[in-house]
């Protein structure tokens, strides 16, 4: 009998023995892979990041392109075209792009002459980006709200100028 009661005993302290580091080494290396878990989806979403960036730094660049363009357009830049005519163009211009909700020719005083869509009502002379371009520069205002019809837009402007 002694002997039984020492087997127990050496079993017990056999899967202590063992048991204990295990259980050490388990846990350890749940802390690493969740550690390198987390480093992982950092280090992807930081390339997301830098994705979105450049699609976004991208759809500018074309609208400036798209700008430049329609500001050189011979009907729109011409003192001969009429109202009409200017309207006309501008309208296929949101029609074929497809990238613009609305598209405003306003004079120098900040008064809207043609708007494809009259869907930005307010002031524009005292805005940053009608500033600039009056002043001869491209400007692309900071993404906002407006509320009728609520979106959330960004406006570019551009200087036109007579082709006279």
């Amino acid at each position: 009998m002694p002997s039984t009661n020492i087997e127990k005993k050496l079993t017990v302290l056999f899967l202590l023995v063992s048991i204990i580091p295990i259980m050490i080494f388990y846990s350890s290396s749940i802390t690493r892979t969740e550690k390198e878990i987390e480093k992982e989806l950092g280090k992807n979403l930081e390339q997301h990041a830098v994705q979105i960036a450049k699609v976004i730094d991208t759809f500018f660049a074309e609208r400036q392109g798209d700008l430049q363009l329609l500001a050189k357009n011979k009907i729109i830049s011409s003192e001969q075209s009429t109202i009409e005519s200017i309207e006309e163009e501008l309208r296929k211009v949101v029609s074929e792009y497809g990238k613009y909700d609305d598209i405003t020719l306003i004079d120098m005083n900040g008064d809207v002459l043609i708007s494809t869509a009259y869907n930005y009502r307010g002031e524009w002379k005292n805005k940053e980006w009608f500033i600039d371009a009056a002043q001869g520069h491209i400007s692309i205002s900071d993404a906002h709200i407006i509320t009728n019809p609520f979106k959330l837009v960004v406006i570019i402007t551009t200087p036109i100028y007579n082709q006279q």
